[in-house]
């Protein structure tokens, strides 16, 4: 079987009318569950880590660059954040 996304999830509980609200939130839970223990593992790994530490590094730069080009802090925190 394919990987659903989260939206296809979602859609395939909503489309049973016999569910009660209650049961397709704990069916949606249920099949939600397997993906979100995948990201949690995922964003353990030294790799995603590093690459976070990258991403952090990479808007500091931007940042301090804006300061440099004659941006007041509120502006270029405006600008990396857009």
């Amino acid at each position: 079987m394919g990987r659903l996304t989260l939206a296809a999830l979602i859609a395939n509980t909503k489309r049973n009318p016999t569910m009660t609200e209650s049961e397709k939130r704990e069916a949606e839970a249920a099949k939600v569950a397997p993906a979100l223990k995948e990201m949690l593992e995922r964003v353990k790994t030294p790799m995603y880590i590093d690459m976070m530490t990258v991403i952090a590094l990479e808007r500091m730069v931007k940042y301090r660059a804006h300061i440099n080009a004659g941006f007041t802090e509120q502006q270029a925190l405006e600008l990396c954040t857009k």
